[in-house]
């Protein structure tokens, strides 16, 4: 699924695999072939968390040939803020 149903069925979001003591959440970066892989306890409120990394590693592509140091302060502030 890296792709072949794009133009049909639209991009993947995210992915959420349920496991017995843990979920796990993929998020393909945008433009990127990296994703944000998160593991946590199955009490998370998953929609949060996509929202919240989207949110955060959207405005900013730091896998880019464009990084700067600026934009690594930005993603520090960011984690360290919630």
């Amino acid at each position: 699924m890296k792709g072949e149903f794009d133009e049909n069925l639209g991009c993947i979001n995210h992915v959420v695999t349920y496991r017995d003591n843990v979920v796990i959440i993929s998020i393909p970066l945008k433009n990127q072939q990296y994703h944000f892989l998160i593991s946590a306890e199955r009490i998370v409120n998953v929609r949060k968390i996509v929202d919240y990394v989207t949110h955060s590693f959207g405005e900013c592509d730091i896998f880019s040939d464009k990084h700067t140091s600026q934009q690594d302060t930005k993603i520090k502030k960011v984690v360290q803020s919630r």
